[in-house]
């Protein structure tokens, strides 16, 4: 399985509260995108990859890897949560009347995705967004219907869907340990069939915890709980992955040996913010 993406994006959410200070910002801000003009927004200027460009070419990038299209039609998400399902369940049918007050699905641009994932991404935890529409993925890992009650093709799954999937999660640690094996081994580690799609899943939910993570947010404990377990898992793997030489290896050059150290000295930063919010 390969690594999470390493972005950071520490001020997207503050230029967002800007640009809305001054205004009323109502929760369920996107299913009042046709309302409200994001001219200002999708001119912002981004530092991406090396880069500067405008934020609405980035918003198109991160929308696309996470949804699987720039402008993807989302739709309610609570009928395919799982019947009795508690308190999961409820707050998709409240994220469902928040976003989709009218209770279709529509198509929503970029930008006004990437605003409403920042500003109000506690309601998003329940709306399918994440792109999953391989059929023994949605049906084998996250035990989820395949077509909605319309008949239509279901393309995507919610970040509450996916926690709750322990097909996935096993299948996930199950990939990290191959990929450990091959490492330890000097073999190459290539991913086939269904583990394509469980990684390409894995990938987009990295992205998007990576581009809206808030430590210092009051979100519910459990995801921050989570969140802070999967850290400690990267952080081991980040661990076992570090250069070494060997009796037939040479010595590996000092950059990356610095390199690694910081990306270490990183993850074990964030894992106490996590932490100190946490507990």
């Amino acid at each position: 399985m390969t690594q999470p993406p390493q972005r950071r994006f520490p001020l997207l959410r503050a230029a967002a509260w800007l640009l809305l200070a001054g205004g009323v910002f109502l929760p369920g801000a996107a299913a009042h995108g046709a309302d409200l003009d994001f001219s200002t927004w999708r001119g912002l200027p981004v530092f991406d990859r090396g880069r500067r460009k405008p934020l609405e070419s980035f918003a198109n990038v991160m929308v696309r890897e996470i949804s699987g299209q720039s402008n993807p039609v989302l739709g309610p998400g609570a009928a395919s949560h799982r019947p009795g399902g508690g308190l999961t369940a409820q707050a998709a049918r409240v994220a469902d009347e928040v976003i989709f007050p009218d209770g279709r699905a529509r198509r929503f641009t970029a930008p006004e995705l990437l605003l409403s994932w920042l500003i109000e991404p506690e309601v998003w935890e329940y709306v399918p967004f994440l792109a999953a529409r391989h059929e023994e993925l949605r049906t084998d890992l996250l035990d989820l219907p395949l077509r909605g009650r319309d008949g239509s093709r279901l393309k995507h799954v919610s970040p509450a869907q996916l926690i709750e999937a322990e097909g996935f999660r096993r299948r996930l640690r199950e990939l990290s340990e191959a990929q450990s094996r091959a490492r330890q081994e000097g073999r190459d580690f290539s991913m086939v069939g269904v583990d394509r799609h469980v990684n390409q899943l894995y990938q987009a939910y990295a992205l998007y915890r990576l581009l809206t993570y808030d430590p210092a947010a009051e979100v519910d404990v459990d995801t921050n709980r989570r969140f802070g377990d999967q850290l400690v898992e990267a952080h081991n793997l980040w661990i076992e992955a570090a250069p070494r030489s060997g009796h037939h290896e040479p010595e590996p050059p000092s950059e990356m040996v610095e390199a690694h150290q910081a990306v270490r000295r990183a993850f074990e930063q964030l894992a106490q913010v996590v932490h100190a919010e946490t507990f």
